[in-house]
């Protein structure tokens, strides 16, 4: 449960990462992700349930989740994509706006602190730092489904500069 929108949630998602091995099987493969409001996120993250009133907005996520899967297998992913993420808000219903987006960049920032007793250290999110404008993160916070089309081309361009600092060739 929640969202695996922002880079830093995405690189680090079980969502992401299964439909990571789809994708590396060779199956069209989407990673579903539905936000929770704050206080049933905090219930499930505690005792692993959801009270009723989370049931319409799991019905509608199953909803848009079949509609998109239904499309996908008619037609295919994105041009040129490995995988999509689907972002859904809080506020899902089969008439939420869909829109593409690209990934926001983020990053966590702080994940520990020093204990209060100095001699060691604990966990401490500080939460998601966003670094970029746009993308899956403003389309949640605008209320819409973030469709997240990723292609996997992992390497970059490498500069003279950078082979004359790394490279040794005999």
């Amino acid at each position: 449960m929640g969202t695996n929108a922002g880079l830093a949630f995405f690189l680090s998602s079980g969502t992401v990462g299964a439909a990571v091995e789809g994708f590396l099987a060779g199956a069209p493969s989407l990673a579903f992700s539905l936000e929770l409001p704050k206080d049933d996120y905090a219930l499930w993250r505690r005792e692993r349930r959801l009270e009723a009133p989370t049931g319409q907005l799991i019905n509608s996520a199953v909803e848009v989740a079949r509609s998109i899967t239904e499309e996908v297998w008619r037609g295919g992913l994105p041009s040129a994509a490995s995988l999509m993420t689907v972002n859904m808000p809080t506020t899902l219903s089969a008439e939420t706006p869909r829109r593409f987006a690209g990934i926001t960049p983020t990053i966590y920032g702080s994940t520990f602190k020093r204990h209060a007793e100095g001699d060691r250290f604990e966990h401490a999110f500080s939460g998601l730092q966003i670094k970029g404008e746009g993308g899956d993160v403003v389309a949640l916070q605008n209320q819409e489904i973030a469709l997240t089309p990723v292609r996997f081309a992992l390497d970059v361009e490498t500069t003279q500069e950078d082979r004359l600092r790394f490279e040794r060739l005999s």
